[in-house]
């Protein structure tokens, strides 16, 4: 399977995205370990990396929908994705996915409304691991009593990506 990936500078970094056959499979935050959470990620799912020069239609897509979010000209995604991953992730990546615009749960709190109750930490493995940031907002996910803790393109990033939320809900 050949994972289609574009990459383009945005207003926040490099950003990554992999697509197969009309779904984004994969968005790689701007850091230090991009590339290597991308090859991570294809090796798991037996992905072929291909870059091209040229941005598939897919991926141009959703690095503009990205680009417009930051912007504050967009608060909802319309591109095609698939998710990768175990059913307990999948499952934690739903919930997160019903976290509205500006608004945040708690690592516990999201853990309950799946039923696993004291499964915080399970929620934050899951979380840590999601193939598609910003699409599934992981962002919104916060530790006990407002406290930031985990994401994949650092906290001062999950902190900014709030504070867009905040400031234009």
């Amino acid at each position: 399977m050949i994972l289609n990936v574009s990459y383009r500078k945005l207003s926040l970094g490099k950003f990554t995205v992999g697509e197969h056959k009309g779904y984004i499979h994969y968005i790689g935050l701007p850091g230090k370990n991009n590339i290597l959470k991308l090859v991570q990620f294809a090796k798991k799912w037996d992905f072929i990396i291909s870059i091209k020069r040229e941005i598939n239609v897919y991926n141009k897509k959703t690095l503009n929908e990205i680009d417009e979010y930051l912007y504050d000209k967009r608060k909802n995604f319309t591109v095609k994705y698939k998710m990768l991953g175990t059913p307990f992730q999948k499952k934690v990546w739903e919930e997160t996915l019903k976290i509205k615009y500006g608004e945040t749960l708690s690592y516990g709190e999201v853990s309950d409304k799946i039923g696993v109750y004291n499964g915080g930490r399970a929620v934050g493995n899951a979380l840590s691991v999601n193939p598609l940031p910003i699409l599934i907002p992981c962002h919104r996910v916060i530790g006990k009593k407002g406290k930031l803790i985990g994401f994949g393109g650092g906290i001062d990033m999950k902190k900014l990506l709030l504070n867009i939320e905040k400031d234009r809900n």
